[in-house]
């Protein structure tokens, strides 16, 4: 599944181990330095991230402490 943003598509693709999203960026965004690093933020109502000791991956916990969603192998592509 696509969705069309303003300057991006973001994408979702189903895998047997789980749900891909990834952002495909066709330019840099107006005013970013050349080189400069790109963040793209992620909020979730709810729900706070508690990143791994590799910085590879998060967890996504609700107010009990209870797991509920997983980012894993997070990569960039350039």
């Amino acid at each position: 599944m696509e969705i069309a943003r303003v300057g991006f598509v973001e994408w979702f693709e189903a895998h047997p181990s789980g749900v891909e999203q990834g952002w495909t960026i066709a330019a840099p965004p107006p005013g970013r330095e050349s080189g400069a690093p790109l963040w793209i933020g992620l909020a979730f109502e709810g729900l706070s991230p508690k990143l791994d000791e590799q910085g590879k991956g998060a967890r996504l916990v609700d107010e009990r402490g209870q797991d509920r969603l997983y980012y894993r192998g997070l990569a960039a592509v350039g």
